[in-house]
């Protein structure tokens, strides 16, 4: 009995230790830039938004009570990584499928 115990608790940390890491950067990515930085940290954040998502591809993005996050700098080569990583996954996945 102690035995199934251990592995449950095993399995447990281990997902933990997964997971968390993958819940905090899905929570830091919908937040707005001045709640990522606020203290105490937020556990949720308080007005979930895909601005950081436009921001990154290169598009400004207004919130509702009036503020605008410009856009990033960076949208061009995001754009640029985003292309290569299509075409090398998609020329991966074809010569799999003809090989095998």
């Amino acid at each position: 009995m102690p035995k199934q115990i251990y592995k449950h608790l095993a399995i447990l940390t281990a997902l933990a230790w997964t997971l968390l890491p993958v819940c905090w950067l899905l929570r830091l990515a919908f937040m707005r830039v001045i709640d990522i930085f606020s203290f105490p940290p937020l556990v949720l954040p308080p007005d979930p938004s895909l601005a950081n998502f436009f921001n990154i591809v290169g598009f400004d993005y207004h919130f509702a009570d009036g503020t605008v996050q410009t856009a990033s700098g960076q949208a061009r080569q995001v754009l640029f990584a985003l292309k290569n990583s299509l075409i090398v996954s998609s020329v991966t996945t074809l010569l799999t499928l003809l090989v095998v």
